[in-house]
């Protein structure tokens, strides 16, 4: 599965447009924005394998989730001293937009962008955040991944392509436990718990 994600279209287009900015000497800092389960990490994870750079990986969401009581300005603090003491080349955000309603994030991409070469970021949506955020020099670009990508798919779902149709619907969780199922139990024993993965994936979203 690993394999066929790094063949998505998006992130192919986008990991030789950076190459082409690193190539001349010039850093690259990239929010991709859709809807949760439209590939944004996985994108963001494949052009990161593809540049080859020491990178330092955060899911913003899942600190903010977690049982510790960490804080918006924890997590904050926290990526500051990270960022400075290990210098990563690339930095990869999930979820900025989470914290992506307070000035100190500003910080923190300015001294990722002053010590990397690259800070790649994914958001649900960008309504919540500083518009400041949005400017070239915090984030050259911004993509929006609003759906997935058909060619991934049709790659996961190798011989039964066909099926794409069925599951392209679902977020990107639901199709690899798709795959997964129909390689261990069978393409007709994944038909049949198809429709219990549609009915988990709505209460997902709500």
């Amino acid at each position: 599965v690993d394999a066929a994600e790094r063949t998505a279209a998006g992130a192919q287009s986008l990991l030789e447009r950076i190459r082409c900015f690193i190539g001349r000497g010039y850093g690259r800092s990239v929010l991709l924005v859709g809807p949760p389960g439209t590939g944004k990490s996985t994108a963001i994870r494949a052009v990161a394998r593809g540049l080859g750079l020491s990178t330092l990986r955060v899911e913003v969401g899942a600190l903010l989730d977690g049982d510790d009581g960490a804080s918006a300005e924890d997590v904050r603090e926290g990526l500051d001293t990270f960022v400075t003491m290990l210098m990563p080349e690339a930095l990869l955000l999930d979820d900025i937009d989470r914290i992506g309603g307070d000035v100190r994030l500003l910080k923190l991409l300015e001294d990722a962008s002053a010590t990397g070469k690259i800070v790649l970021a994914s958001a649900n949506a960008t309504a919540g955040m500083l518009g400041a955020l949005l400017r070239p020099g915090r984030f050259d670009e911004v993509i929006t991944f609003d759906r997935l990508d058909r060619q991934v798919v049709e790659d996961m779902l190798g011989p039964h392509a066909d099926l794409a149709d069925r599951v392209m619907a679902l977020p990107m969780a639901y199709v690899r436990e798709f795959v997964v199922r129909q390689r261990v139990l069978g393409r007709d024993r994944a038909l049949a718990e198809l429709d219990e993965l549609k009915e988990r994936a709505k209460l997902t979203a709500q």
